[in-house]
């Protein structure tokens, strides 16, 4: 069984928003699943990489002002085990996420792949994107700005979980020094569209669903990303 963890990553001005996160992750059902807190108040994408510098075989970075549904440890070994090996994100806002649920499919892939609450990379994977973005992208930019051009040059497809598993409680916050304009803060763009619910499990879904044909989000073009691409 691969071995999988789970960072939290923390900024140390959050105490009780990260108290409900490890509230939540209790669960009764047997898992293996390590669960670490990552401290940095640096930046975004200095506390990505440190949540991402794990040893176990796929490696899950949870937001610390988000909240995740019931049995969410135990529920990553099953989504793991259904699609390895790919990057897996816990939360989407996209409208698409609509057309999942009337479609009852388990799965939907996104080309443009933005606001990183909850998302679970393979190490070598993890290791090749930190390595890519360093030589490739602004220093100013933030953590999923630099993942969504990678996932772009590479080609890649990001898989997210219908429902999504993680909802972003902080939605009207955020670390980020320069978001400091009204039309940052819409909740329509900032809390899942399709959320299981927090007393849900995770583990009642059949994450076999709609896996060889997934509902495909096509939204997004290079122009997006290319001011912060460094050849």
């Amino acid at each position: 069984m691969p071995t999988i963890e789970v960072r939290i990553q923390h900024t140390p001005n959050r105490p009780r928003q990260l108290e409900m996160l490890l509230n939540s992750l209790k669960t009764d059902v047997k898992h293996n699943v390590k669960v670490s807190i990552i401290e940095d108040s640096d930046s975004c994408w200095s506390g990505c990489k440190k949540a991402l510098q794990s040893e176990a075989d796929y490696i899950c970075v949870l937001q610390d002002d988000v909240l995740v549904c019931k049995d969410f440890l135990p529920t990553l070994e099953k989504l793991i085990s259904v699609n390895p090996n790919k990057i897996i994100t816990l939360f989407c806002q996209r409208e698409k996420a609509n057309e999942a649920r009337s479609w009852q499919r388990s799965w939907l892939t996104m080309k443009l792949w933005f606001y990183a609450q909850g998302y679970i990379y393979p190490r070598e994977v993890a290791r090749d994107m930190i390595e890519y973005c360093e030589r490739h992208t602004n220093s100013k930019n933030i953590d999923d700005e630099k993942m969504a051009i990678y996932v772009w040059k590479h080609d890649l497809r990001v898989w997210a979980t219908m429902p999504s598993l993680v909802e972003h409680i902080g939605w009207n916050s955020t670390t980020l020094r320069n978001r400091d304009y009204d039309s940052y803060y819409k909740i329509s763009q900032r809390v899942a569209k399709w959320f299981i619910g927090y007393e849900k499990s995770g583990l009642d879904i059949d994450w076999t669903e709609g896996l060889d044909m997934p509902v495909q989000d096509e939204y997004g073009e290079w122009a997006q990303l290319v001011d912060n691409y460094v050849e």
